[in-house]
């Protein structure tokens, strides 16, 4: 049987042909077909070296890794490219002793494939959309904003800001100011009201009815004065409601209107005198009414003695042009008591 020592292991040549099986077992060598003639024999050694660096998978050498410097050239038309089917990518593979030797990565070429076959409309569409941002600024050649430049413009902004919050806060004060002014000279206030302290009888003589159902029905003009002196403009009033309310019962025994009838125009800050038509008509639901003894020992029949005062107050509501409300104005007598006409 052969000994290890019998056997030729190719320690040198991985290439070589190894004897067959036959021959080893039995220790014949010279039965062994001889071996082919060889490449390397007249530069073996030289072959052995430059072999050091193959990357194939038999080598008994590990591969050479040097780093290798990738560039992307994303020119419109490119140079030097090595994928041909991307026409805006360009790869050169080089170290500082010309030609990469070394064996590029499984990811890399993966990365150089995916460039290769990639279509690249996503990337123009990006660059389209966002023209109107970063490439008119670019064309314009705008530099960067610095730190200082941020800062100044964020207070300018905030100047802006203030200067505009100021205009508007005097816009608004003035305009409050001009309504008030308006409101204060052109709002309508309601005018004063004084009556006479006497009133007289007018058409028929007052009527008080029979003994066992006493009434009054009468018809009295009284002078009135209206006070407009806190009007700046004149007033129009549309009409006038006078009551007379007699003050010891609070009931309403006589109204009326202005005379003549119609619209009146206050001068303003003036007085104005008006003549004012009263409607005497009440019927006590007795004879022992408190309101119409009031009436009747004021304004009566007398059969002997004087007549006494009759405590009564004017209540007068105005028909203002502008306003849907009736303002109310109330009057009394000059000299606080009132002497009605009497028969």
């Amino acid at each position: 049987m052969a000994s290890k020592d019998d056997i030729d292991f190719p320690s040198k040549d991985p290439y070589r042909m190894r004897p067959p099986a036959a021959a080893i077992a039995t220790g014949d060598r010279r039965d062994a077909p001889p071996p082919p003639p060889s490449i390397y024999t007249d530069h073996q050694e030289d072959n052995i070296e430059k072999r050091a660096n193959s990357y194939l998978p038999y080598s008994n050498h590990a591969p050479e890794l040097r780093p290798v410097e990738l560039y992307i050239d994303e020119n419109e038309h490119p140079t030097t490219t090595t994928a041909p089917h991307h026409p805006h990518v360009r790869l050169d593979l080089y170290n500082a002793e010309g030609a990469s030797k070394s064996m590029l990565s499984a990811p890399a070429l993966s990365l150089i494939k995916a460039l290769a076959t990639h279509p690249t409309h996503q990337h123009h569409d990006n660059n389209n959309n966002n023209a109107s941002t970063t490439a008119p600024k670019s064309a314009l050649g705008n530099p960067p904003l610095s730190s200082i430049d941020l800062v100044q413009r964020r207070r300018q902004r905030r100047q802006r800001c203030t200067r505009r919050m100021y205009i508007l806060c005097w816009t608004i004060a003035l305009v409050l100011a001009a309504v008030g002014i308006i409101i204060f000279f052109c709002w309508p206030r309601t005018p004063g009201v004084a009556m006479a302290d006497k009133a007289q009888s007018i058409y028929l003589p007052a009527d008080w009815g029979p003994d066992h159902q006493p009434s009054l029905r009468a018809t009295w003009q009284l002078n009135v004065t209206l006070d407009n002196t806190q009007n700046w403009i004149p007033t129009r009033v549309h009409g006038i409601d006078f009551t007379m309310v007699d003050d010891a019962t609070g009931v309403t025994f006589a109204t009326g209107r202005q005379e003549p009838a119609g619209l009146i125009v206050l001068p303003p800050r003036a007085m104005h005198p008006l003549r004012v038509v009263l409607h005497v008509s009440y019927e006590p639901p007795s004879i022992n009414d408190t309101t119409f003894q009031d009436l009747y020992n004021a304004c009566g029949p007398k059969k002997m003695g004087a007549a006494s005062d009759l405590d009564v107050h004017l209540q007068a509501s105005f028909h203002i042009w502008g306003l849907a409300w009736k303002p109310t104005a109330v009057a009394q007598p000059e000299s606080d008591t009132f002497a009605c006409p009497t028969n």
